[in-house]
């Protein structure tokens, strides 16, 4: 007897928990992602937004979860 696995549509709202989730990992895929972009500026362009190549580093090690209030993504 040959077993047929019924999948499920889910309705993706907006405020759906798992939207909600799968919409906060992606903010914290692009705040790694945005400090791993520091890391290929050469000085010249560090220099253009302000910031010097240790503080490029310092930012770079910062965990994906570690980002400022002012970042603060609403789901």
């Amino acid at each position: 007897m040959t077993k047929i696995a019924v999948i499920e549509t889910f309705n993706f709202r907006k405020n759906n928990i798992f939207s909600m989730a799968l919409r906060h990992i992606a903010w914290l895929t692009e705040i790694r992602k945005s400090r791993l972009a520091l890391t290929r500026l050469d000085p010249d362009r560090l220099r253009d937004i302000g910031i010097t190549h240790i503080q490029a580093g310092q930012e770079t090690r910062r965990s994906f979860w570690d980002a400022p209030s002012h970042w603060v993504h609403k789901c």
